[in-house]
C-alpha cells in the first residue's frame, strides 16, 4: 500500500492493524487464565467434598432407628425433654375376627420399657467422637439436618478465621469448615450458639441456609440435629432472616431478658417463621451464612432441645 493510501485509513484502524497480532494473543491468555481458575476451584470443591464424604463414612457409624415425633411446642425450651405420648388405641375388631376364630394370634400387652411412647427421641445418627477428637481435637460435634447435604462436623478455635478455609483434617481448602464462634461454651450454657459455614457454589456447606427462604422448603425440613460428645440435641427451626453481619444477631445473650427482647424484635424482619413465645425462650441457635448481596448474611434461628 503505497504512502497515500495508507494516511488515507483512519488513524484508530491503523494502530489496531499494528496491534493485533499482540492483542489476540493477550486475549487468548486471559481467557485461559480465566478458564483455569474456574477449573481449579471446582477442583478444590470436588476435594472438599471427598473429603467430608471420607469423613462421614469414617465417623458417622450408625442409623438407629428412632420413634417419629411431632415438633413441639416452641413456646417451651427445656434443657432436658420428658417422654410424652398417649398409648395406642387398640385396632377396631373386624367381624369374624374373635380370638375364638383365630386362636393363634394371642395379645402380648406392652410394658411401659418397651411401648413405641415411652421410648425417649434419639437423633437419626450417632458420631464416634473419639475418633473424630483423635483426628482433630478442635471438634466439638456435628450438625444435621435431615434429606439435605449439611452433615458435617462442628469445629472451633481461639479465632473466628482459622476454619474459613480449613478442613477438620487441617488441610486448606476453600470450603473450609461448619465452625462454632470461638466465645462460644462448647456445653452450650449461652444464650445464642452460634455456627458459619460457607455458601458454597455447589451446594455444600451451608448453601442449604438460603432454601429456608422458602415457605415450603421451611416447612418441610425445620428439624435440625446437633450432636456432641455430651448429648445430642434437635434444633427446631422457627424463623429464617437475612441479617447485617454485624447487627445484634451475632450477640450471646448471657441472660434471658436481653435474648427476648432480641428475638421480638428480629422476628418481624424474618423471610419465613413459625410462632414462637418469645417471653419463654432462653437459648437459642443460629445458623450463619453469606448471600450473593455484599455485607448481608443470612441466617435460621432454633431452639435446641436436648434427646434422651
Amino acid at each position: 500500500m503505497s504512502n497515500k493510501k495508507e494516511n488515507a485509513v483512519p488513524g484508530v484502524i491503523r494502530v489496531y492493524r499494528k496491534l493485533r497480532f499482540v492483542l489476540i494473543p493477550v486475549v487468548i491468555l486471559v481467557m485461559g487464565f480465566s478458564a483455569y481458575q474456574v477449573i481449579r476451584i471446582f477442583a478444590e470443591y470436588g476435594e472438599g467434598d471427598e473429603a467430608y464424604r471420607s469423613v462421614d463414612e469414617q465417623f458417622v457409624i450408625t442409623a438407629p432407628e428412632a420413634p417419629s415425633a411431632a415438633l413441639p411446642d416452641l413456646p417451651v425450651n427445656p434443657v432436658t425433654p420428658e417422654p410424652t405420648g398417649e398409648p395406642a388405641a387398640a385396632e377396631t375388631e373386624e367381624p369374624g375376627d374373635s380370638q375364638e376364630q383365630r386362636p393363634e394370634a394371642t395379645a402380648q400387652p406392652q410394658s411401659a420399657e418397651t411401648s413405641p411412647a415411652a421410648q425417649p427421641e434419639r437423633a437419626p445418627i450417632a458420631v464416634d467422637f473419639s475418633g473424630l477428637l483423635a483426628l482433630n481435637s478442635d471438634c466439638v460435634g456435628w450438625i444435621y439436618i435431615p434429606d439435605t447435604k449439611v452433615s458435617y462436623p462442628v469445629m472451633q478455635s481461639e479465632n473466628n478465621s482459622k476454619y474459613l478455609d480449613r478442613l477438620p483434617d487441617g488441610s486448606q481448602n476453600k470450603a473450609g469448615s461448619i465452625f462454632m464462634d470461638f466465645r462460644n461454651d462448647p456445653d452450650l450454657i449461652d444464650g445464642n450458639i452460634i455456627l458459619y459455614g460457607h455458601n458454597m457454589q455447589n451446594g455444600s456447606m451451608f448453601a442449604t441456609l438460603g432454601k429456608y427462604a422458602k415457605r415450603a422448603f421451611f416447612d418441610e425440613h425445620r428439624t435440625v440435629y446437633y450432636l456432641t460428645p455430651n448429648g445430642d440435641y434437635k434444633v427446631t427451626v422457627f424463623a429464617c432472616i437475612t441479617v447485617s453481619p454485624l447487627g445484634d444477631s451475632y450477640e450471646m445473650y448471657d441472660d434471658s431478658d436481653s435474648l427476648q427482647t432480641y428475638l421480638k424484635q428480629i422476628i418481624k424482619k424474618a423471610h419465613v417463621s413459625a410462632p414462637v413465645d418469645t417471653g419463654r425462650v432462653n437459648r437459642i441457635f443460629t445458623l450463619s451464612t453469606c448471600t450473593e448481596k455484599r455485607g448481608t448474611r443470612i441466617i435460621l434461628l432454633g431452639i435446641p432441645e436436648k434427646l434422651g
